[in-house]
């Protein structure tokens, strides 16, 4: 419950978008009045209202950043991780190269545990988006490699990097999922079948598409969400003009698909989750590196992470 200023009431709770899993659960406020008898009800009713007057009159505005240019001594409020922040400079650092994010690559992949110190993640909080960055990162061995990311759990997550493959660079576009096996109705099975289901499934890693990199170190990268839940990937020199590569892919919610006449999200990055398995959580995105079998640590210096809201199509064009 809150009590504003003004001595009006209002009651929190969570509630979802139908169309939209993958924002997870958004709070939402609800006016509220107290009874004679001391007891607090709805004031417009038991149904939650659409709509309501903003709580506070001349209210400043709060938000937190999203894009980033790398410029301040202190990592951004927006960015957190799933372990505890290394602020020891070993794996990352804002001071070795000023106004860049430096990241210090570390074994495995996107969902190996070393890399998720190297996992910056902030909240989608947009429905139709675009996310760029420009990265130096000189990728020679194993997997290497630097570049975006949207992500929900360490088997779920989509990928748009610069890195290396037969011993030449490229750009690479990829999901990590462990699907819910396509000929099995979750609909009609109980939660220990789910499980069983869930278990059964292999997570796998798809390489969606992978285009040379004829531009050199310092490349920039694009991942554009087209407000139904699905993303796209480009790739440029300048971060003006871009390049298309490989297919769109649908993140949606899978648990539910059938029910809202959509196909199953392939990765399901949203809160619900495919058989209850990834519950609570909605997408995130940010930037990452990792070294996936190079030999040797390396640097990826991120020079910025812009997050554009309702971008015009002229900015999708490849």
């Amino acid at each position: 419950m809150i009590l504003t200023q003004e001595g009006e009431w209002y009651l929190t709770y969570h509630a979802y978008e139908l169309s939209h899993y993958s924002l997870g659960r958004q709070m939402c406020l609800e006016p509220v009045i107290w009874t004679d008898d001391g007891w607090w009800r709805p004031k417009h009713g038991r149904a939650p209202s659409e709509r309501n007057p903003v709580p506070i009159a001349g209210r400043a505005a709060c938000r937190l950043a999203d894009s980033d240019d790398f410029d301040s001594e202190a990592l951004g409020k927006q960015w957190f991780f799933h372990t505890r922040p290394d602020k020891s400079g070993r794996t990352w650092s804002l001071a070795e190269a000023p106004g860049r994010l430096r990241i210090r690559t570390q074994e495995g992949d996107i969902g190996s545990p070393r890399v998720a110190t190297n996992l910056f993640l902030q909240r989608v909080t947009h429905k139709r988006f675009d996310i760029t960055t420009t990265v130096t990162f000189d990728a020679r061995d194993g997997n290497e490699a630097a570049g975006l990311h949207l992500y929900h759990d360490p088997a779920r997550s989509i990928w748009l990097t610069t890195t290396v493959a037969d011993g030449r660079k490229v750009f690479e576009a990829g999901t990590r999922d462990r699907p819910f096996p396509l000929d099995v109705d979750p609909a009609g099975l109980g939660p220990r079948e789910i499980v069983e289901a869930l278990r059964s499934a292999p997570r796998a890693k798809t390489i969606l598409a992978r285009t040379d990199n004829d531009i050199g170190n310092t490349v920039s990268l694009k991942m554009s969400i087209d407000g139904h839940e699905r993303v796209s990937f480009y790739f440029g020199r300048d971060g003006k003009r871009w390049s298309a590569m490989g297919p769109e892919v649908y993140f949606g919610d899978s648990w539910h698909h059938s029910r809202r006449g959509r196909e199953p999200g392939r990765p399901d990055l949203g809160w619900v989750g495919c058989g209850r398995a990834n519950v609570w959580t909605g997408t995130v995105m940010g930037v990452f590196a990792c070294r996936d079998g190079a030999a040797r640590s390396k640097n990826a210096d991120f020079h910025h992470f812009h997050v554009l809201p309702d971008p015009e199509p002229s900015g999708r064009s490849g």
